[in-house]
Order: structure tokens, then sequence, then C-alpha cells
């Protein structure tokens, strides 16, 4: 089951990125409106964001159901990542030319 082989795949992906960054992980319950075949709940895919320290989203490709938000909700995270990038960046560029002074 794909669910319970979450948790090695977050760690998979967070000890690929460099020392200090960390991902945007959002993990995103799909087929929401096969209601009937569920085996997921939502509570559960809420517990293992939790424990797992990622968002948590539902979603259904058939109704469009929530799609939007989830693709809002990583560009945002990876665009907070990437600005905070820049301002420390700019911060060691500023820090690097008054030490040289």
């Amino acid at each position: 089951l794909t669910f319970e082989r979450i948790s090695s795949w977050v760690c998979e992906l967070r000890m690929s990125y460099p020392e200090g960054k960390i991902p945007t992980i959002l993990l995103c319950g799909n087929k929401t409106d096969l209601i009937a075949e569920r085996v997921i709940s939502t509570e559960m895919g809420q517990q293992m964001a939790l424990k797992e320290g990622v968002g948590y989203i539902e979603t259904s490709a058939t109704s469009s159901s929530s799609v939007s938000e989830c693709i809002s909700r990583l560009y945002s995270g990876i665009k907070v990542q990437y600005l905070q990038s820049l301002r420390q960046k700019t911060e060691n560029s500023s820090t690097s030319t008054v030490n040289s002074l």
C-alpha cells in the first residue's frame, strides 16, 4: 500500500536535500470522489501529515476538487523557499562585503 511507504519517501526526500534546506512537501490524498472504495480516511491522512511535518490536502482529478488549491499550495511553498534563499544570499553577500572592508 502506498500509504505505508510515505514515511520512507519523506525521509529519502529530506535526505536528498542540501543540509539546512527543507523541501516543500504536501501529502495529497487523491480520488476522493471514490467514497465507497476509500481505504485511507481523512483523519489517517491528516495524522500522517502531522507525524511527518508536511501539509495535507485531499483532491479528485475526476471532479477537479481541490486540484488548483493543491498546486497553489505547492507553488506557494516553493516560492517562499526561493525568496528565503535569495534573502540569505543577499545577506551573506552583504556580510562578505562588510568583512572584506
